[in-house]
């Protein structure tokens, strides 16, 4: 199985974010490259100066649960992209530990997946052409 490499900068001075994401040369990289991505670009909308989702969310989950669900987030973003781009999202084994966490929380609160997927969606959105 492939797994990206992923690095995350954030430039504190102007608040920019730079992604950097390195692959290898196999087969199904692809797939995996565009899925980290999308997910890592989920991530970065979730800053105050974009959509302000993760302060939102540590306020109203706590530090470890907002952790749950900020990777529900980014996962979901990460397959609504996927279908913009004609990429299917598929599970990995070291998804398996999220899953029951979300299982687990949703044991608590009906409301999260549905929750997750509308901040998921503004996330893409913000990634969209602005239309006039």
């Amino acid at each position: 199985m492939h797994l990206c490499k992923v690095k995350l900068i954030i430039l504190k001075k102007d608040g920019t974010h730079h992604l950097i994401i390195k692959d290898t040369k196999e087969a199904d990289a692809t797939v995996h490259y565009y899925s980290t991505l999308f997910h890592e670009l989920t991530h970065s909308t979730g800053h105050e100066s974009r959509t302000g989702r993760i302060k939102k969310n540590k306020e109203k989950f706590g530090v470890r649960n907002e952790y749950a669900f900020e990777e529900l987030v980014a996962e979901l973003g990460s397959v609504l992209f996927g279908q913009q781009f004609g990429i299917e999202k598929t599970i990995r084994d070291n998804h398996v530990q999220y899953l029951n966490s979300w299982i687990k929380a949703l044991k608590h609160d009906y409301t999260l997946v549905g929750d997750a997927l509308a901040q998921s969606q503004k996330a893409v959105d913000y990634f969209q052409p602005v239309k006039q």
